[in-house]
């Protein structure tokens, strides 16, 4: 089989593949099997079934017997046969099966970006599904989570075959704030322990996604951390250089850590890619979500600077008035610092160690102005944390957000992330963006 590319224009090619043979498939591209039976991904496809894959995508193609396809190539696809050792799908859905000898298993997936973790973790839950074995998945990559907006991680039940989970929308949401797992570690792994508390209640398979931070030992140590607050049976890596570190880490403590190669061709997603994604995230959850305003003194807020320190006198509110030439409508005070609610102004910004607070770094935050904070919401009686997006503190109408989520809003949490109308993160997260 020769290479075949998708020009500018889609292209239609026929593969035919003797049982046993592998085809690998880049996105963007559309598979019919016209006789034969092919698996993907632990998917089988017989004649007459066909599949899409994006163009972020890549996976083998395995005959289970003779078979044809009719493949439609978009821009930037491909279909060719790998070179020997390229494609590894033997080998992992060899360690799949061994997994899932057991009754109950929680699984972590570990490995560096663009190493097939997700792939991987469906790959798990397409096997267990096919087995009546009610997988779960738990995606914990905060910066490309795909069953979530960017700084949550999430959990969703797999109910059908799967070949990407951003087909999936999670159904338990965790906040993290941020989207890189080095700021917070801690309540990345608060996070997924609450997740995986949840997780062991609803199905027997625990399958659980991971970021692409495993360079340096803190990074490792966190990895580590995970596998043991979850209680992991096994700690699946795609890396080699890795997978010695962390079966020196865990192994000793009764985790059982499995190496396994990855492909050697895959669909690489550069900074570009990567940012895209997390608009088409963005914008899936929050698209079309209502506003809503609740009073300030009807909601529980977490993570706010501003309503949770202690509250300024009216004389010490005018003595930093002076200085900042704006006139508080609230702020409270921290060991570290002043956060004020302030009339005028675009932007949340900080004025470092004002004398007249104290010496403390002074955080404003402009009353009705676009905050747009990728936030969370709860209700009484759940600890489900909605994805929300904060637009305003308003003195007349209160907290303003927009959320998808129905329920009677009772808690917000504050994340650390904003972004723009066109879905764009903007600025680094500050400490107080509230």
């Amino acid at each position: 089989m020769k290479k075949t590319r998708g020009m500018a224009v889609s292209l239609s090619t026929s593969v035919t593949l003797s049982s046993g043979g592998i085809a690998r498939v880049m996105g963007p591209a559309r598979i019919a099997v016209r006789r034969g039976k092919v698996r993907i991904l632990g998917i089988e496809l017989g004649e007459g079934q066909s599949v899409v894959i994006s163009r972020f995508r890549s996976y083998a193609v395995k005959a289970l017997s003779d078979s044809q396809m009719d493949i439609v190539l978009g821009e930037g696809g491909s279909v060719e046969e790998p070179e020997k050792g390229e494609e590894v799908i033997d080998q992992w859905e060899s360690v799949v099966e061994k997994v899932l000898s057991r009754d109950r298993v929680t699984l972590v997936v570990v490995g560096p970006v663009d190493s097939g973790k997700s792939t991987f973790t469906a790959l798990v839950a397409n096997m267990a599904l096919s087995r009546g074995m009610e997988p779960v998945v738990i995606d914990g990559d905060v910066g490309q989570c795909d069953l979530a907006p960017p700084s949550f991680v999430a959990m969703a039940r797999i109910e059908k075959p799967v070949l990407w989970l951003r087909e999936l929308m999670g159904e338990y949401f965790r906040l993290v704030g941020y989207i890189t797992p080095s700021v917070a570690p801690y309540k990345l792994l608060r996070a997924l322990v609450e997740l995986g508390r949840e997780a062991t209640h609803l199905g027997r398979v625990v399958v659980v996604n991971t970021d692409g931070w495993v360079y340096g030992y803190q990074a490792l140590e966190l990895k580590s951390e995970i596998a043991r607050a979850l209680n992991a049976d096994y700690v699946v890596v795609l890396d080699e250089v890795v997978g010695k570190k962390l079966s020196r880490m865990l192994t000793p403590l009764g985790i059982e850590v499995i190496t396994l190669p990855r492909p050697r061709v895959v669909r690489e997603r550069d900074r570009d890619d990567r940012r895209y994604l997390r608009r088409q995230n963005y914008r899936r959850f929050f698209d079309g979500a209502k506003r809503i305003c609740v009073g300030l003194d009807s909601i529980n807020i977490a993570g706010s600077c501003v309503f949770s320190g202690e509250p300024l006198s009216e004389e010490e509110l005018a003595s930093i008035a002076e200085r900042i030439g704006a006139r508080p409508i609230m702020g409270s005070r921290h060991d570290d610092l002043v956060a004020l609610v302030v009339e005028r102004g675009a932007e949340p910004s900080v004025i470092p160690r004002l004398r007249e607070a104290g010496g403390k770094d002074v955080y404003l935050i402009p009353a009705k102005a676009r905050l747009r904070i990728v936030s969370a919401v709860l209700t009484n009686g759940s600890r489900n944390e909605y994805p929300a997006l904060i637009d305003s503190i308003d003195p007349e109408k209160g907290l303003c957000l927009y959320t998808k989520y129905g329920g009677e809003v009772r808690s917000v949490i504050v994340g650390r992330v904003r972004i723009s109308e066109e879905w764009e993160e903007v600025g680094k997260p500050m400490k107080c963006v509230i």
